[in-house]
């Protein structure tokens, strides 16, 4: 079965008959088409997690939701294609699982221009990058 994550994804669910007894399986796939919370390269779980942006694209505001598994402080950048910093959406510390609001919004308040630009979470020593398109 397949059904829509409320995201722009999906989660799928199935049955398996590789082991006795039979099981039920399930997998959420972001509007991406990766996979979320994927352990890194070198084997450990990422202490970071954060969701794609939704909606995507934006023309005032959308979410992102971040989970750590400890406390620990977060801040989210905005980037021009430039690699600019345009906005510094927050500076905070998260004790678990947040919904974090973006605005298309920079440092000054001025509505940013229809565009792509990049939203960076960095946190626990990790850095996580979501492309963001604005149009309006």
């Amino acid at each position: 079965q397949i059904a829509s994550d409320g995201a722009g994804g999906a989660i799928v669910v199935w049955n398996d008959h590789r082991t006795e007894p039979y099981d039920i399986y399930g997998q959420r796939i972001l509007s991406s088409g990766s996979l979320p919370f994927t352990t890194s390269v070198l084997g450990r779980a990422p202490s970071l997690h954060a969701s794609e942006i939704y909606p995507n694209p934006m023309s005032s505001t959308a979410w992102l939701d971040v989970e750590l598994n400890s406390p620990a402080t977060v801040q989210i950048d905005v980037f021009d294609v430039a690699g600019r910093r345009v906005r510094t959406q927050m500076s905070r510390q998260i004790t678990a699982a947040s919904r974090i609001v973006i605005e298309a919004r920079d440092d000054a308040g001025r509505m940013l221009p229809s565009g792509v630009y990049f939203c960076r979470v960095r946190a626990a020593g990790e850095t996580i990058t979501r492309k963001l398109v604005i149009a309006r």
